[in-house]
């Protein structure tokens, strides 16, 4: 059954109404709102939208930092070395590209100019880029670079000239350098053979040089005075000194002399917390060959295990023939042997003493091949040598004496 369509007066469709527009009234009513309303919108939204000034400082504070931070870090993962600078300069990172032939040698020296850090590259002595690596860089000592042999760390701090202070960024920054294979050292990570702090104060200064035939392969550096007294030595490259440099006896070599120079920063830093956790340890003096842990055989200890040594007191090692990887951490290090054969176990030492004074490291050695670094950052390293001992590595003291004697064939000190 069909129904009607309900058809009241009360439930007209919409097409029974007439369609009504918008009058000219109410349009010019629209548009004058829209014309309030519409730009305090856009400024609104300008506001939201726009970035602060001093956030955009801070961004670009962090991505100057975070450039410094990534140019050092990469520079000191394709290095083998780093030496320390003095102002102006930070330090150089050195490298060889084995892929060449000839196999070049890479430097990279940071150094400091006006409000900003720069690094120069150069290639065997041939500078191919001068670019800048941090703006906002307000003193040299905002930059600070600590080096020990194996890595480099530091931080930078970089600041608004507008804002001063209040907008600053400080960024860390920690690189460990790529090793040379062990064997006849091509290169000089630390560019000396020998290197003598000789602080202010020091109670021992300078390097003193006695015996003939020695053999120092790279630079040699004094911040006192050097002495060298004995016949047919050479040193490869520079000697360099603050005060006078004196040698009596013939046949002497050196590949440069350089008295007068200005102080030099020592070229690495190291604190024992840079160092792993130590592997055997005592409180106070300790000879090891009286320690049964130590060694690989016992009682004919055959071999030292390798490790971390460390004594607060002296360390004593005075076996013949030892053999072993070790870095020997002590207020004094004292040997005594013949034919020993040592490498470095950390931080490419093998050999640090943390004591003050003459002695710090008094080796008395017949025959035998050490590498690694002999290092008495606060005291002196004193050597007494026979037989042709080689030491393939570098000596930082406040201050060296090594003596050899009549018998000697060859003594090497070649920073490996």
């Amino acid at each position: 059954m069909r129904h009607a369509p309900f058809c009241g007066n009360g439930n007209k469709r919409a097409r029974d109404y007439p369609q009504r527009g918008v009058s000219l009234i109410e349009l010019v009513i629209s548009l004058a709102i829209l014309a309030v309303v519409v730009p305090a919108l856009g400024a609104l939204l300008v506001q939201i939208v726009r970035i602060p000034p001093r956030t955009q400082e801070s961004i670009q504070l962090i991505n100057e930092a975070r450039q410094a931070q990534r140019q050092i870090q990469a520079d000191g993962l394709r290095a083998q070395s780093f030496v320390l600078g003095s102002e102006p300069g930070y330090g150089t990172f050195g490298w060889y590209d084995y892929t060449a032939s000839p196999v070049n040698r890479y430097e990279a020296r940071y150094y400091y100019d006006t409000d900003r850090v720069r690094r120069e590259l150069s290639v065997d002595g041939v500078v191919i880029s001068d670019d800048t690596v941090a703006r906002g860089v307000a003193a040299y000592s905002d930059l600070t670079i600590e080096a020990c042999p194996t890595f480099v760390k530091g931080s930078i701090l970089v600041a608004s000239a507008d804002t001063g202070s209040e907008a600053n960024r400080t960024t860390d920054f920690y690189a460990r350098l790529r090793t040379e294979p062990w064997g006849e050292p091509t290169s000089m990570p630390l560019g000396y053979a020998l290197f003598a702090i000789g602080e202010a104060g020091s109670s021992v200064k300078g390097i003193s040089l006695a015996g003939d035939k020695m053999t120092m392969t790279g630079n040699v550096h004094s911040n006192e005075n050097a002495v060298l007294n004995g016949d047919n030595n050479s040193v490869t490259n520079a000697v360099t000194t603050v005060g006078a440099f004196t040698v009596s006896g013939s046949g002497n070599t050196f590949g440069s002399t350089s008295p007068g120079v200005t102080v030099r920063a020592a070229p690495i830093n190291c604190a024992e917390d840079d160092f792993p956790s130590p592997t055997f340890s005592w409180v106070g003096n300790v000879n090891l060959g009286a320690q049964s842990q130590v060694w690989n055989g016992w009682p004919t200890r055959e071999k030292l295990k390798p490790g971390v040594y460390y004594a607060t007191g002296s360390l004593t090692l005075d076996d013949d023939n030892a053999v072993g990887t070790v870095t020997f951490i002590a207020s004094q290090v004292i040997v005594n042997a013949k034919d020993t054969q040592l490498m470095p176990y950390a931080g490419g030492i093998t050999a640090y003493a943390t004591g003050t004074g003459a002695d710090r490291i008094k080796l008395t050695l017949d025959d035998g091949i050490w590498r690694g670094m002999l290092y008495a950052p606060s005291g002196e390293v004193d050597l007494a040598l026979s037989n042709g001992f080689t030491l393939y590595g570098s000596i930082l003291a406040q201050g060296i004496t090594l003596i050899t004697d009549d018998n000697v064939d060859r003594v090497v000190h070649s920073a490996y």
